[in-house]
């Protein structure tokens, strides 16, 4: 209820902000002082070297467009195999290990500078913390690799 609440708010608030915005003034040309209304400007034609330099810039965005899709295409494939599962009850423990050393070793590095800038008290109890993370970690760890190779 909140959120729906708070989606029309914020829809309302931008709707207003977006009338305030119009252009009510006719569409001029500010040019040298003297405003010009647009359909008075002068337009110049294009030289060939001018057509053909955009037409190179054009063929190079839609290349480099091509690329963009070509790349996102493979990472999403790439991503659909190699992603994060904690469904799945035997490669949840791998995920568990590596999340649990990755944060051991981060709160280690906190703790080290907290440590090395003078505060031995907040260093001392995020070390504890950090070193049962690598616990929990490599306990993670070996249930994985129990339930991975234990059949064998």
């Amino acid at each position: 209820m909140k959120s729906r609440l708070f989606s029309i708010a914020l829809s309302l608030v931008l709707l207003v902000q977006l009338s305030l915005a119009t252009n009510t003034v006719a569409n001029l040309v500010p040019g040298n002082g003297v405003e010009k209304k647009i359909s008075m400007v002068n337009s110049k034609a294009l030289t060939k070297a001018e057509a053909k330099e955009i037409q190179k810039i054009e063929r190079k965005q839609v290349r480099t467009q091509k690329r963009i899709g070509m790349v996102q295409k493979f990472m999403t494939k790439k991503m659909a195999k190699n992603a994060v599962d904690f469904q799945d009850p035997v490669n949840k423990w791998l995920w568990f290990g590596v999340f649990g050393w990755g944060a051991g070793l981060l709160l280690w590095i906190i703790a080290a500078a907290v440590v090395t800038g003078g505060g031995f008290l907040g260093g001392g109890f995020l070390g504890l913390l950090a070193s049962l993370c690598w616990l929990f970690g490599t306990v993670a760890f070996v249930i994985w690799l129990v339930k991975k190779f234990g059949d064998a």
